[in-house]
């Protein structure tokens, strides 16, 4: 064999050497994927939350693994249901631990996320709270974080309303589980110790009637209504239903167009994220896009599970991909601009609270208030 032909052979060796090696770590990514946990309110009051985070999230797969993936491998996401029942959501965490092992977990409701924390910890798994708020979800143990606002960030808009309306005396409703107690203390807190009186009345999950509690608050100047969105609807439609003359505030669930587009909402105060502002690129963007995929409003909650992910690739690119490093990666200082804005993540500080503003529905829209 001439020297030519040597040489020549010796390239096609080398580039079917390199096809085949292609060929097999594609194989090989597909066939182990990174799994990412969820357990989902998939049905109970708070399916809205659910629904609308899943489809956030495999929006934002899809766009990733059409890019190749994360380090080549695609993502797949293990979805199971936690009827929005904290004992159940620790079901569905041993369902998906069992059969699956994946990378890390994503949780949903402060309720399910607070039950789920204990196993963050016996698997050494990282869990992240979507769409929680309860500011002990962090507390309980190093393998939990947050990526939604805190209590804290929910009243914040809510003072500086009532504050420019110069109410002095609010009432609220809420809800009686974590989420809505940690509302609750928060603003009573905060309104109290800017001199305001305060009355509250607590319901519990599973009712249906308000009209008693709406009696026992119908003479304060402001009614605040915090709960899951399936409780804010039938409560709007009580305070109408009562001809309340008030003014009515609600947590940044009410941004949920199933409620926003209610005309029992039209006028009350909400806590809104920025991506209702239509000059901000990012939002309108996914916006477009989300809404051509599913037919359905963006929401809070979607874009929760679309920028989580997101920001995740930007975690994980070209990083080993282990449990134990997962942990160490989201405790790492990180600088992220998504749909919610610019966010800066301090080391060790295990929370990505996004910030919230003033606002108010009029029409079925979100009309930011300077």
């Amino acid at each position: 064999m001439s020297r030519q032909k040597l040489i020549w052979s010796v390239f096609v060796l080398a580039g079917i050497a390199v096809a085949l090696g292609l060929i097999f770590m594609q194989h090989k990514g597909g066939q182990e994927p990174i799994k990412i946990g969820a357990v989902l309110a998939m049905s109970g009051p708070g399916a809205d939350c659910g629904l609308d985070l899943r489809n956030g999230m495999l929006l934002a797969i899809e766009e990733i693994n059409k890019w190749g993936g994360i380090n080549g491998k695609r993502i797949e996401l293990i979805i199971q249901d936690s009827k929005t029942d904290p004992e159940e959501g620790k079901r569905a965490f041993e369902r998906i631990e069992k059969a699956h092992h994946p990378l890390l977990y994503v949780s949903v409701l402060s309720t399910v996320s607070m039950a789920v924390a204990p196993l963050a910890e016996k698997y050494e798994v990282a869990v992240v709270g979507l769409i929680a708020t309860a500011p002990e979800l962090t507390e309980q143990n190093n393998w939990v974080f947050r990526y939604y606002p805190t209590a804290k960030h929910e009243i914040s808009p809510i003072m500086s309303i009532l504050q420019q309306l110069k109410l002095k005396d609010s009432g609220i409703i809420y809800l009686d589980d974590e989420y809505g107690r940690s509302v609750f203390g928060r603003f009573k807190e905060a309104f109290e110790e800017a001199g305001g009186k305060l009355r509250s009345q607590v319901f519990q999950a599973g009712e249906t009637d308000f009209k008693k509690y709406i009696t026992e608050l119908k003479h304060c100047p402001a009614i605040y209504v915090v709960g899951l969105a399936t409780y804010i609807k039938e409560i709007l439609k009580e305070l109408r239903k009562e001809d309340y003359k008030g003014t009515i505030l609600a947590t940044s669930t009410a941004t949920l167009y199933s409620i926003r587009g209610m005309p029992e909402a039209d006028g009350i105060y909400v806590a809104s994220p920025l991506i209702f502002n239509p000059d901000f690129f990012f939002a309108s963007e996914l916006k477009q896009k989300y809404e051509a995929r599913y037919n359905r409003p963006l929401t809070i909650y979607a874009a929760n599970g679309y920028d989580f992910i997101k920001f995740l690739i930007g975690v994980l690119e070209d990083r080993e991909l282990a449990r134990k490093s997962i942990r160490s990666l989201l405790e790492e200082e990180f600088f992220y601009t998504g749909v919610f804005g610019d966010l800066e993540i301090k080391p060790k500080e295990r929370e990505i609270n996004f910030s919230l503003f003033p606002a108010q529905i009029v029409n079925g829209q979100i009309r930011f208030i300077d």
